[in-house]
């Protein structure tokens, strides 16, 4: 037991060692045996001086306790211990709250250049994986918790919880245990006690340290796609919140390289766009499709929390729905809306097609020098004689695709409006019958 504590004892220093790439460190202390040998390791493989601790109180429960175990164990290993109050905001997901309020609070408190290092473990990872691989997560999400970004450094990746309990237990390491590790109403704690052991019993060799190592072998391959993701050129105005609307940025990507390379690339490209605009938020996997189907297509697309996808000539922008001012009807002219190009033409006669889709049919009387192509806007109503429709309701009814209706536009003068088009004329606008007809007609492309 002694070679063996004293092997695990020089891998840990070298892992630390690795970490800390000779910068001032502050170990992120929770107050159990995992954090407690690493700001042990790191107090004896560093030089004086070179190690701080930090304990943040949630102030939840338990957390008075783990806070003076955290004190201890500091003192034990002759750190200095910072404590941090930091509450947790109401919302859902407990635990996802409690980790950036931690992380915001340590990085706000410790802004120069120390490294800050935390005690994950290879059992924190493998937990990881198992519930991204139950979310349908890609190589990003199961290559699981970064060794290192940013600041952030995780020396203690390669070894179990079980090992490094059992080795501070042989160092007689102060350590509590965190009462919501035992808390079933959240995920992380059914992976680790319910499911963990099931695995560990059903698989041969040792099933945690293969998650782990997978994560590895993800993480080098995300790495090297990432590196391709990023020769897309993404242009992000110089003054993004001068070009926001509402709050959101703007954004460009290239079209070109987003409709020929594979969307493990792109798709890379696209989500480092879209938390460029969104704050952080990647987009969803529809979003990405969207995005690279405006690329192929030129088609413009609604994708979530309010912004669209919309062809700019060699780019794709991503953003606010474009203000698009509006565009005067003229017969024997064409107009582009929402990238789409439409014809507008005058016949003798009502023609023998269809109204709606690629064709809009009206009354020269409706089409006045006032007469204009907007956007629709919430409020907008049909008169369908005898009643009006709200312009949202008749682009459900008619079946337009939710990416579409945003880029929708409509035929209005200054008083009323005249067609939602390729969807619905107003009744007071309908050609009648032997009168001659303007028809706008949607181009198709190939």
């Amino acid at each position: 037991m002694a070679g063996q504590s004293h092997e695990l004892s020089t891998q840990l220093a070298a892992r630390v060692i690795e970490a800390s790439s000779g910068r001032p460190v502050v170990v992120a202390l929770g107050g159990g045996a995992d954090s407690a040998v690493l700001v042990l390791v790191a107090s004896e493989a560093l030089p004086a001086g070179r190690v701080r601790a930090v304990f943040v109180n949630h102030g939840l429960d338990g957390s008075d306790v783990l806070e003076k175990s955290a004190s201890a164990v500091a003192d034990q290993a002759g750190v200095e211990v910072t404590v941090l109050h930091a509450p947790v905001p109401d919302g859902p997901n407990l635990e996802a709250r409690a980790r950036a309020a931690r992380y915001h609070a340590i990085e706000e408190a410790f802004p120069g250049d120390d490294l800050l290092l935390t005690a994950h473990t290879a059992t924190d990872q493998a937990e990881t994986v198992l519930m991204r691989l139950a979310r349908g997560s890609g190589s990003g999400g199961l290559s699981g918790i970064p060794a290192s970004r940013g600041r952030w450094r995780r020396p203690l990746l390669t070894f179990t919880r079980e090992e490094l309990a059992a080795y501070a237990s042989a160092l007689g390491l102060v350590a509590a245990d965190d009462p919501a590790n035992h808390d079933e109403r959240f995920v992380r704690t059914r992976v680790r006690e319910r499911l963990l052991p099931t695995i560990d019993d059903a698989l041969p060799g040792e099933p945690v340290v293969g998650f782990a190592r997978s994560a590895d072998l993800l993480a080098e391959d995300d790495g090297y796609l990432d590196r391709l993701a990023s020769r897309i050129p993404v242009i992000l105005p110089a003054s993004n919140r001068a070009a926001a609307v509402d709050g959101v940025g703007i954004v460009r990507i290239a079209s070109a390289p987003l409709a020929t390379e594979p969307s493990a690339v792109a798709s890379r490209a696209i989500r480092r766009a879209m938390r460029s605009v969104l704050g952080d938020y990647p987009g969803t996997s529809s979003d990405v499709e969207a995005v690279i189907d405006t690329a192929q297509t030129g088609v413009a697309h609604s994708l979530s929390s309010g912004v669209v996808s919309v062809n700019e000539g060699p780019f794709v922008r991503i953003g606010p729905l474009p203000a698009e001012p509006p565009t005067p009807v003229t017969v024997g002219r064409s107009f582009t809306w929402g990238g789409q190009r439409y014809l507008v033409d005058r016949l003798d006669r009502r023609p023998t097609i269809l109204e709606g889709g690629r064709f809009t049919l009206l009354s020269p009387r409706a089409v006045t020098p006032d007469s204009h192509i907007r956007g629709w806007q919430p409020g907008d109503r049909l008169d369908l004689g005898g009643r009006s429709t709200p312009v949202a309701e008749l682009l459900r009814a008619h079946l337009v695709a939710g990416h579409l209706r945003p880029v929708s536009p409509v035929i209005a003068d200054d008083a009323k409006i005249a067609a939602v088009v390729g969807v619905r004329t107003a009744a007071w606008a309908k050609p009648e019958r032997e009168e001659p007809v303007i028809v706008i007609e949607r181009e198709v492309t190939s």
